[in-house]
């Protein structure tokens, strides 16, 4: 009781101060980043994948392995906030409506676990390092905004929203641990040819090789006069 008397007074303080610091201007992006964390960002997420997919970047598992991450996502939310049933912040703190109960937050755990499952899988398909440290900066970086305008807007306090974003990466950690995360689509190899090297299969049978000891014969022979096979000296010639 003591520790959720202190979560308390932390989260009341962390929303006090940014409702007095909240103005109009910075409201009306925070009501557009909100959605990066909505159903928007499910089905955005999904069509990169699939496309992915397609283009034969990523193998059919990939799909398999989101809808896994999604779902399971999706059902720890829903299982804390009916387990936990944590009021959300007073309603005339509300810059946009909300239902439902505020621990946790689904909007965070959602952005979470699509981003990083994005950024997971795009690093699967390149090896550029560079590309790799953008892919997971974006997905933090769209994580943290939806996570600040859940608390900005006044529909959760900020251990919800905390909260959430360590569930979702834990779970997202879990599958890659229980089922390894997909790999870069496969090409098939080019398969070696089962004919003989051209250099023999274009020789002519009739050619002689040069390197057998019948034609170092003939050649000794034509030089020196001498048959190496006979044995002896070549015969002298007259002064």
């Amino acid at each position: 009781m003591r520790d959720a008397a202190v979560v308390s007074r932390f989260d009341r303080h962390v929303t006090t101060v940014v409702v007095e610091h909240r103005t109009a201007t910075l409201d009306a992006p925070m009501r557009v980043v909100t959605w990066f964390g909505s159903w928007v960002a499910l089905v955005a997420g999904f069509a990169v994948v699939v496309a992915l997919v397609v283009r034969g970047r990523l193998p059919s598992f990939a799909l398999a392995f989101v809808v896994i991450v999604g779902t399971g996502e999706e059902l720890a939310v829903q299982l804390a906030k009916h387990a936990v049933r944590r009021p959300r912040p007073p309603p005339d703190l509300w810059v946009v409506r909300a239902h439902g109960w505020s621990f946790p937050s689904g909007h965070t755990a959602t952005a979470f676990a699509v981003y990083l499952t994005l950024a997971l899988l795009v690093s699967r398909t390149t090896a550029r390092r560079g590309l790799r440290l953008a892919a997971w900066l974006s997905a933090l970086a769209l994580g943290l905004a939806v996570a600040t305008s859940r608390v900005e807007l006044g529909v959760h306090w900020t251990t919800d929203v905390v909260t959430s974003a360590l569930v979702a990466a834990g779970w997202l950690g879990a599958v890659v641990a229980l089922i390894g995360p997909p790999g870069a689509a496969r090409t098939v190899p080019n398969r070696p040819s089962v004919g003989p090297p051209a250099e023999i299969a274009t020789k002519d049978p009739g050619d002689r090789d040069l390197r057998t000891p019948e034609v170092i014969a003939d050649a000794a022979r034509m030089v020196t006069g001498h048959d190496p096979g006979q044995g002896g000296r070549p015969d002298a010639h007259p002064a």
